[in-house]
């Protein structure tokens, strides 16, 4: 193979979409748009990690896979949305992908899409807590 060759092989392997479809970082203001006033609920690997619920100002409330709930909040930080709860005050930063008119979740500084949290439902029924003053 000629150098020439393998250039132009190289280049057109960086210019085709990532596996699966090109991937689309949603801003912090699309975030918002999408989901203030929803309920999302997330599977990793096949399997149900939790649902949370954004309510207006930035509020949500997590229910995790067991079915309690802690509240909290988010905010935009470098293009990331980070949220902070009641039982986990450490933020956990996330960029939201669009790829072929599905939804992902992944953690900031993670390559690896296998890690993704799915976006599997997105609906306005509020979640059933445990914690009364967390039903909303």
């Amino acid at each position: 193979m000629t150098r020439l060759t393998a250039a132009f092989l190289a280049a057109a392997a960086l210019a085709l979409p990532a596996a699966g479809g090109e991937e689309r970082i949603l801003s912090p203001d699309e975030f918002e748009d999408f989901t203030e006033g929803y309920t999302m609920r997330f599977i990793q690997d096949g399997r149900f990690v939790g649902a949370e619920m954004f309510l207006p100002g930035r509020r949500v409330t997590w229910q995790y896979s067991n079915g309690a709930c802690t509240g909290g909040g988010w905010y935009a930080e470098e293009g990331a949305i980070c949220f902070v709860y009641i039982d986990s005050p450490d933020p956990q930063c996330w960029h939201f992908l669009e790829r072929d008119g599905r939804y992902f979740a992944r953690l900031r500084g993670s390559e690896d899409p296998v890690a993704d949290y799915e976006l599997t439902s997105r609906d306005r029924a509020p979640l059933q807590c445990g914690d009364p003053g967390l039903d909303t």
